[in-house]
């Protein structure tokens, strides 16, 4: 019997951010608007990859997070290719961030191979099944700032 596998490399290639001025209508002059999306690159292995973004938290120089996602929603990253899915445009209290943290959530995650008649195993680089909750943390070269009355876009790449 063959059995598919999938390997979730989990590898961010990049973490994009665009700050500009800002429109929204719900921002008060003490805070500051971020938008955040994602986008996914090619695969030639893989005709869907669904699985659920739990959150998205943002973690400031001294330590605090900001949640900027505000719940769970499923993605199917293959729909990413070449295009940025929007998930949420959020007011949030100006800082500076050092880091990002991603929770997917394994749990209903489905990954169909091209060709295959069944759902893929999706593993980690070691070979084990992922299940459950699985918090990636990304960390920025250097930092970056969400300024008051300013737009920052957030967007995570995977690869």
């Amino acid at each position: 019997m063959h059995t598919a596998q999938f390997t979730f490399g989990a590898a961010l290639l990049a973490l994009s951010l665009v700050t500009g001025c800002s429109s929204s209508s719900e921002e008060t002059p003490d805070s500051a608007t971020v938008t955040v999306a994602l986008t996914d690159a090619a695969s030639d292995d893989l005709a869907s990859f669904c699985v659920d973004v739990d959150s998205i938290r943002l973690v400031r120089a001294n330590g605090g997070t900001v949640g900027v996602l505000p719940g769970s929603i499923r993605v199917d990253l293959i729909d990413l290719t070449d295009v940025s899915q929007i998930l949420n445009v959020v007011s949030i209290p100006p800082g500076l961030f050092r880091q990002a943290a991603v929770t997917f959530d394994f749990t209903n995650a489905e990954a169909w191979l091209i060709g295959e008649n069944s759902a893929a195993t999706i593993v980690d680089g070691d070979g084990t099944a992922l299940t459950g909750t699985v918090t990636l943390p990304i960390t920025v070269a250097g930092s970056f700032a969400a300024l008051a009355s300013r737009n920052t876009a957030l967007e995570l790449d995977f690869d």
